[in-house]
C-alpha cells in the first residue's frame, strides 16, 4: 500500500473518530454551545445593529461628505455621520410612539365602547335571517349585564399579578439588570464597530493572509463581500418597500374614511418587514379593528388591501427591491418556510438573504464543474 493510500485512510478513520466522539457527547455539545450562545449573545445582537445602522450611516457619508470639496471636514465624516445616524433612530423610534400610542389608545376605547352594541347588531341581525340565535342572545345579555364587572375582575387580575410580581424582587431585578446590561454592551459593541470598521476589516484581512492559505482567504473575503452586499440589498430594499405601503394605506384609508387609518397603515408597514405573509397579519388585524366599527368599511379595506397588494407585487417590489436578492420565488416560499420553523419571525426575515448567497455560490460551483468537465451548454439549456 503507497504512502498516499495509508494517509487518506488515516485522515478517514481520524474524521470517523471525532464524529462517534461529537455525537456520542452531543448533549455536551448541546450545552456548551447554549452557553457560548448567551455569553455572545450582546456581541451578536450590536453586531447585527451595527449592520442595519451602517446602511444609513454609509449613506449620510456618500452624500453629505464627498471627498473633493472638503478635505477638513471629510475628516470628521465619522462620528457627524453616526451621531446623524443615531438621531436619525431616535426620531424614527419617537415619532411612531408619539402616532401609534394615542391611535391605539383611542382604538381600545373605541372597541371597548363598541363591543356591546356591535354584539346586540349582530344578534339582531340573525334573528332577521331566521337563524337559532337563543344561546348566543343569552350570552350577549349575561356579557352586557356583568360588562363593569368583567371590567373589575380584569383590574384586580393585574393588580393581583402585579403584586406577585414584584414580590419576587430578585428575580425581577437580575432580570432587569442582566437586559438592561446585556443591551448597553450590544449599543456600545454597535458603535465601536461602526466607528472602525475598516480598521477591523483591515486587521482581520491581515490575520487570514497571515495564518490562511491565499486562495482560502481569496475565497472567505470573497464570499464574505457577497454576503454583505446581498443583505444589505435585501434590509435597504425591504424598510424602502415597507415605508412605502405603509404610507399608501394611511393616504388610501383617509381619503375613503376607514377608521384606524394611522394606526393600520404602521401596523402593515412593520409586518410587510416580514417577506409574503407579513402585509396578511397586518390585513387580518385590521379587518378585525374595522368590522367592530363598521363591517362595510371592513370589506372596503379587505378590496383596498387586494388592489394595493397588487400595485406592490407587481410594481413597488420588482422596482425597490427588484433582483438585488436574485433568488427564484420558489426558493424564496421555501426560504420563509424555512426560517419561521427554525428561528420564528426572525427567520423569516434572515432566511431569504441567506438561501440568497447560498444559492449564488452553489450556482457559481455547478457552473465551474460542467465548465472544467467540458459538458456543453445544449445539454443543460434546453
Amino acid at each position: 500500500m503507497e504512502w498516499k493510500d495509508k494517509k487518506k485512510g488515516f485522515i478517514y478513520i481520524t474524521y470517523a473518530l471525532l464524529l462517534f466522539f461529537f455525537l456520542y457527547r452531543i448533549r455536551s455539545f448541546a450545552a456548551l454551545g447554549k452557553n457560548l450562545l448567551g455569553i455572545l449573545f450582546p456581541f451578536l445582537v450590536g453586531g447585527f445593529l451595527a449592520f442595519l445602522l451602517s446602511l444609513p450611516m454609509g449613506w449620510l457619508e456618500r452624500k453629505l461628505f464627498p471627498k473633493e470639496k472638503s478635505r477638513t471636514l471629510y475628516r470628521f465624516k465619522r462620528p457627524i455621520s453616526l451621531a446623524l445616524t443615531f438621531l436619525l433612530l431616535i426620531g424614527i423610534v419617537g415619532l411612531v410612539i408619539l402616532m401609534i400610542v394615542p391611535a391605539l389608545s383611542d382604538t381600545v376605547q373605541k372597541i371597548i365602547a363598541t363591543v356591546p352594541a356591535f354584539l346586540f347588531k349582530l344578534v339582531d341581525d340573525l334573528k332577521k335571517w331566521n337563524l337559532p340565535v337563543q344561546d348566543l342572545e343569552q350570552w350577549v345579555n349575561e356579557a352586557a349585564i356583568n360588562w363593569s364587572l368583567i371590567g373589575e375582575k380584569v383590574f384586580h387580575f393585574l393588580e393581583n399579578w402585579s403584586t406577585g410580581f414584584m414580590t419576587s424582587t430578585f428575580g425581577v431585578v437580575f432580570s432587569v439588570v442582566s437586559g438592561v446590561a446585556d443591551g448597553v454592551i450590544s449599543l456600545i459593541f454597535a458603535i465601536y464597530l461602526l466607528g472602525a470598521k475598516e480598521k477591523l476589516y483591515r486587521q482581520l484581512k491581515i490575520l487570514g493572509y497571515a495564518f490562511l492559505p491565499e486562495k482560502v482567504t481569496d475565497k472567505v473575503l470573497r464570499v464574505g463581500s457577497l454576503i454583505h452586499k446581498t443583505f444589505s440589498n435585501f434590509f435597504a430594499g425591504q424598510c424602502m418597500e415597507a415605508c412605502i405601503l405603509g404610507t399608501m394605506f394611511m393616504v388610501f384609508m383617509a381619503i375613503l374614511r376607514i377608521p384606524y387609518a394611522v394606526l393600520i397603515g404602521l401596523l402593515i408597514a412593520l409586518t410587510a418587514l416580514i417577506p409574503i405573509f407579513g402585509a396578511f397579519i397586518g390585513c387580518a388585524t385590521g379587518v378585525i379593528l374595522i368590522v367592530m366599527v363598521n363591517p362595510m368599511k371592513a370589506l372596503l379595506f379587505l378590496a383596498l388591501f387586494l388592489i394595493l397588494q397588487q400595485v406592490e407585487g407587481n410594481l413597488i417590489y420588482p422596482k425597490v427591491v427588484g433582483n438585488s436578492v436574485g433568488l427564484p420565488s420558489i426558493w424564496v416560499l421555501v426560504a420563509v418556510t424555512t426560517g419561521a420553523s427554525v428561528m420564528g419571525i426572525l427567520g423569516m426575515i434572515l432566511f431569504i438573504p441567506l438561501f440568497s448567497v447560498a444559492y449564488s455560490l452553489i450556482r457559481e460551483a455547478a457552473k465551474k464543474q460542467l465548465k472544467k468537465k467540458h459538458v456543453s451548454e445544449e445539454k443543460y439549456k434546453n
